[in-house]
């Protein structure tokens, strides 16, 4: 067999060796530079973490949440002011409209008023739901129109700058408020005079006093003629205020046609006449009340408003029910027994008005028409 003969020369394997070095050096050098990028970050975090904790514990809360509260005031200031730039049209009065004509679009315009404002201009902003309806008072130019000046339908009574309405069949009465004193048209007034004659058929009621003290003798008088004492009579109660004039002094009420008659008679007597203010949810009162000086009683002087009321008759205060003393039909016992005679005293006596001459006191109660 033939001998093969191998080539070999010296430094082959150097060639080898320098070509895996390099490689080797390249993938050393990768890993140190990793490593050291490495150890930079875990010193970056480290130092991130040391100057939060010590932020943290040098942080001013107190300043922050004085800033925090700076910050909403001004943004709340900042949404009041540009809420109060926002506003509405509402509509007005271009010219007078009478009480009681129909309000037409040439009486009407409009203004800009701010969105948030106070109740008592919260207006109408909505024209068509004014055209077509009647003025409940006097309406005059630039005056804001409210749903309390309008009437759905043609007024059928005097209504009062003051907004109220004179009732079916009632009658307006001109009174001084001299005996008054302040008065609005939510109170009610309790009328009286003052009868200097003592005439004992004066201020009685169903034919008999309403005061259930006795009567007091009469007095004498130079010549021996003899008078009754002077005394006050409460004459009527409760009656509505339909509109006061304070400056004329004189208040309107509201009255039954036999009520307001009765006033002016009493008037036309000369007699002087006062008013009680008198609130809307206090008790009742007889009318017709009579009182002279030598009736007035300490203990009843003295006593609270319930024990006086107690003093009257439930019945009505001022006397009894029509009819109940009568017998009732076909009872037994009642034949040939003598009716009782009804009373022919008058129910009021003459007077007159304080204050201002012509305008008599105040009216009568309005559930006291039927005296």
């Amino acid at each position: 067999m033939p001998h093969i003969a191998q080539n070999k020369e010296a430094g082959q394997a150097l060639v080898l060796v320098a070509l895996i070095l390099t490689f080797l050096m390249m993938l050393i050098l990768t890993c140190m530079e990793v490593a050291a990028r490495y150890e930079e970050r875990a010193q970056i975090e480290d130092a991130l973490r040391q100057a939060t904790r010590s932020s943290v514990q040098a942080f001013d809360y107190a300043a922050f949440a004085r800033n925090g509260q700076l910050l909403r005031e001004i943004s709340a200031a900042a949404y009041g002011y540009f809420e109060s730039r926002r506003t509405e049209t509402v509509v007005t009065a271009v010219r007078s409209v009478p009480f009681g004509q129909q309000i037409s679009a040439d009486d009407l315009g409009t203004i800009e008023l701010p969105l948030h404002r106070q109740i008592q201009l919260a207006g109408i902003s909505n024209a068509n739901a004014v055209i077509g309806k009647w003025a409940a008072r006097e309406i005059g130019p630039n005056d804001l129109l409210q749903p309390s000046m309008l009437l759905d339908t043609a007024p059928d009574q005097p209504v009062y700058p003051s907004g109220q309405k004179l009732d079916k069949d009632t009658v307006p009465v001109p009174f001084s408020i001299a005996t008054i004193g302040p008065l609005n048209v939510h109170d009610l007034v309790n009328v009286g005079y003052n009868a200097a004659n003592g005439d004992p058929e004066m201020c009685r009621a169903s034919g008999g006093e309403a005061q259930s003290a006795p009567a007091p003798a009469p007095e004498a008088i130079a010549g021996g003629e003899m008078r009754g004492r002077p005394f006050a009579c409460r004459l009527m109660q409760r009656v509505k205020v339909l509109y006061v004039d304070d400056g004329k002094g004189l208040a309107y009420l509201q009255m039954t046609p036999y009520q307001s008659h009765t006033i002016w008679a009493l008037q036309a007597a000369g007699v002087q006449m006062w008013g009680e203010r008198y609130g809307a949810t206090s008790d009742e009162l007889p009318s017709m009340d009579r009182l002279d000086a030598s009736q007035v009683d300490l203990s009843r002087l003295t006593m609270t408003m319930t024990d006086t009321l107690k003093l009257y008759n439930p019945q009505g205060f001022a006397g009894t029910i029509p009819g109940d003393n009568a017998a009732i039909p076909g009872q037994a016992g009642t034949l040939g027994q003598a009716q009782p005679t009804p009373s022919t005293s008058p129910s009021t006596g003459s007077g007159g008005a304080s204050g201002q001459g012509a305008a008599p006191g105040n009216a009568i109660d309005s559930r006291d028409a039927s005296q």
